[in-house]
């Protein structure tokens, strides 16, 4: 799976390119923990383009929020699709991070 960072001012923008299924989702928290050490503090995740997400890819969100939720900042997941965003609620992850929706991801970018 890639990821794309685009950095947006302080914020870095991480869109991965696939579903987040299988190992491969590690990848993301491991992503957000070297953005972490470089000194960011704002995260989010254009999941435009996952399609789909499975418990490893929960997990590797979950991981991500955690980390973030040590320096005191709240992961956001930005553009999910309806499948995305109902295994989210369903699972209670959407409790540990910011799930905005279309309009909401905008205003979050127009004010970054």
């Amino acid at each position: 799976m890639q990821v794309a960072e685009i950095r947006q001012g302080a914020r870095v923008l991480l869109r991965p390119d696939g579903p987040l299924i299988g190992p491969s989702s590690r990848e993301l928290s491991s992503i957000v923990e070297r953005l972490l050490r470089q000194g960011r503090r704002s995260v989010a995740i254009d999941m435009s383009r996952a399609g789909t997400v499975d418990s490893h890819g929960l997990e590797s969100l979950l991981g991500a929020a955690e980390a973030l939720a040590g320096v005191g900042s709240l992961l956001v997941i930005e553009k999910t699709n309806p499948i995305v965003r109902s295994v989210l609620e369903m699972t209670g992850v959407s409790r540990s991070l910011e799930v905005l929706s279309e309009s909401d991801a905008e205003t979050a970018r127009e004010a970054a």
